[in-house]
């Protein structure tokens, strides 16, 4: 069995739209161990996912923080394939603290390099798309999202009705993807008139 570390550190929509990747994975690593680097906010939701048998926490310890970076390369260490599936400056330093294993993402070295030159204009799906097809994972079909609503826990009473959840925000550093107050309420009063209550 191979031990498999997949990165991915956030934000909400980034975590999201990498759901098709970590089923992809899951199926071509159905009978190896998943482990997950992700940062807290997301633990909750990676756990209840069915695509790891363990989720990790990253807490992004400064550069100078040598006793914080020791701890991070321990956690990074003894995996057989590492996907970072963030990309970042970042996560491609964890190639090295890694210890240099078979890796996919954008980390110079690496054995499994995404080096698209277009990998920057492209829409993040199609991006993580391709990075896997250069790692041998040609099949990332969307994936089945049952079980974000198998536990009845989890999922707030909202009543019978149809609904659809807005999820209005972006990162304070990012102000180019705000959508603006009245875009959403015109897609609110639109998903209202197809009978979901928004």
């Amino acid at each position: 069995m191979a031990r498999i570390l997949v990165i991915k550190l956030g934000a909400l929509g980034d975590f999201v739209q990498a759901f098709a990747p970590f089923a992809a994975l899951r199926r071509c690593h159905a009978d190896d161990h998943i482990t997950l680097l992700t940062t807290a906010p997301f633990v909750a939701l990676a756990r209840a996912s069915p695509w790891f048998d363990e989720v990790r926490v990253d807490t992004r310890p400064r550069w100078t923080d040598l006793a914080g970076v020791r701890r991070l390369r321990d956690r990074l260490r003894g995996f057989d394939v590492i996907y970072d599936l963030q990309t970042s400056g970042r996560t491609s330093r964890y190639f090295r603290l890694a210890g240099k294993p078979r890796f996919s993402g954008i980390a110079k070295g690496a054995l499994l390099r995404h080096a698209n030159p277009w990998r920057d204009a492209m829409h993040t799906r199609a991006r993580q798309r391709d990075q896997l097809k250069v790692a041998g994972l040609r099949d990332v079909p969307d994936p089945d999202l049952d079980w974000l609503t198998a536990d009845s826990a989890t999922v707030p009473d909202v009543g019978p009705e149809p609904f659809a959840l807005l999820v209005p925000g972006a990162a304070p550093h990012r102000p180019a993807k705000r959508w603006p107050v009245q875009r959403f309420a015109e897609l609110a009063v639109r998903l209202q008139a197809r009978g979901l209550r928004p």
